[in-house]
């Protein structure tokens, strides 16, 4: 997530990608003990579906909104993100 950003902002952008994607990992690694449990979630091995679900929207997000910027130069990358 760090490659369009120009080099200035760079450090900051990867700084923030790697916020969030720690603290979505935690998140993750702390939701699923409670959803498997037979006392609290129950939801067994049909945590799964959860995940797949998850996984499928991500994918689906990709493919609609994050630009392909293969090819482009640096204006043209910078382009897009004004508009």
């Amino acid at each position: 997530m760090t490659e369009p950003y120009s080099a200035r902002v760079r450090t900051q952008s990867t700084s923030m990608t790697m916020i969030v994607y720690w603290i979505a990992t935690w998140a993750v690694g702390f939701v699923t003990p409670y959803l498997v449990d037979a006392t609290a979630g129950d939801l067994g091995v049909d945590v799964s579906y959860l995940w797949l679900g998850a996984t499928i929207f991500s994918l689906v997000w990709a493919y609609l909104c994050v630009p392909e910027l293969a090819g482009l130069s640096i204006e043209e990358v910078m382009f897009l993100r004004l508009k």
